[in-house]
């Protein structure tokens, strides 16, 4: 895992930091990602994103059942990754599991994303959940393909988070050529 930090968020940044990448990228579907990293990059979208939009289109419109449903198979195919994990399966294992399992999964996550905007009008909560996880679906199913990659990036993007809110106070005094080398101890020693 890298982690690069920008102040804003233009897409110059991306685009800078990920000039030459060649590997696996796994992000929200934030468009400054777009045409960022090198020509043999695999970029991948979170599910977790995909999620809590649906999930909020729930939460305005209790009633539908479209965003309830969505979300509901959502989780059924976390639960596949969730098996796999308790179960420590190596990564062959897993990715059997899951090609096993998932396929038929993401037929119906998909074919209830493409009838819910049936019920929705474009600027709802729940006609731009559905947009987004349209927009994303080449990325979404990517981790078909690859084996290494999660579901979701919250595993790791939630402990850099909580990382970056620790420091940030002194976040001003730090050059973000050095913030990827800094660590929660010479943050303290430097801020006595």
């Amino acid at each position: 895992m890298i982690f690069g930090f920008q102040l804003g968020r233009g897409r110059a940044g991306p685009k800078q930091f990920l000039e030459d990448f060649e590997g696996l990228l796994q992000t929200g579907g934030y468009i400054g990602y777009e045409k960022a990293g090198g020509p043999k990059m695999v970029h991948a979208a979170c599910w977790a994103h995909v999620r809590r939009g649906l999930f909020e289109a729930h939460e305005v419109a209790r009633g539908e059942t479209a965003a309830t449903g969505i979300v509901e198979l959502i989780d059924d195919l976390f639960a596949i990754g969730q098996h796999a994990r308790e179960r420590d399966y190596g990564r062959v294992e897993r990715q059997a599991w899951r090609l096993e399992h998932a396929p038929a999964l993401l037929k119906k996550i998909k074919e209830q994303i493409e009838a819910a905007p049936l019920e929705a009008l474009p600027a709802s909560k729940l006609g731009k959940a559905t947009a987004y996880a349209l927009r994303l679906w080449p990325r979404l199913i990517r981790f078909l393909d690859y084996p290494e990659l999660e579901l979701t990036c919250r595993r790791l993007s939630v402990p850099v988070r909580e990382y970056l809110v620790a420091i940030l106070p002194g976040l001003a005094d730090i050059s973000v050529r050095k913030l990827p080398q800094l660590t929660p101890a010479a943050w303290a020693a430097s801020h006595r």
